[in-house]
């Protein structure tokens, strides 16, 4: 049976592009990268793969949402916003926090998560 998730797979379409928002501005460790197959840790025996899609087609459409916890929700919309990102669904309180739907440069849609605060605590409206 499961032992545990080892592996988020991401289907990108500019590898180098999605290297550099993956760790430039989200911040997360590089392990390993080729043409094909990328490779963040996310923590113990935790990883983020970006894998190349086929040149002729479209990623498979997301069935799976991840999510990544921030110290501050705020400045990393701002710098996914630099980075030229868009925000697909803006701020809202979840139980114990606040998240908000950003997409990578290859338009995958990611979850930015700040817990212990809520939308008023921030000064933002709830979408």
């Amino acid at each position: 049976m499961i032992q545990n998730l080892s592996t988020l797979l991401v289907y990108v379409h500019d590898m180098p592009r999605c290297i550099t928002f993956y760790r430039d501005t989200l911040g997360l460790r590089l392990k390993m990268q080729s043409p094909e197959w990328s490779e963040f840790e996310l923590g113990k025996d935790l990883a983020l793969g970006l894998h190349i899609a086929g040149a002729d087609s479209a990623p498979p459409s997301p069935g799976w949402l991840p999510t990544f916890r921030v110290a501050d929700v705020k400045a990393a919309v701002a710098r996914v916003r630099g980075a030229g990102s868009a925000v697909v669904m803006g701020f809202h309180d979840i139980p114990g926090g606040v998240v908000i739907d950003v997409t990578d440069p290859d338009g995958n849609t990611l979850s930015l998560e700040q817990t212990g605060v809520s939308c008023a605590d921030l000064g933002v409206a709830s979408a």
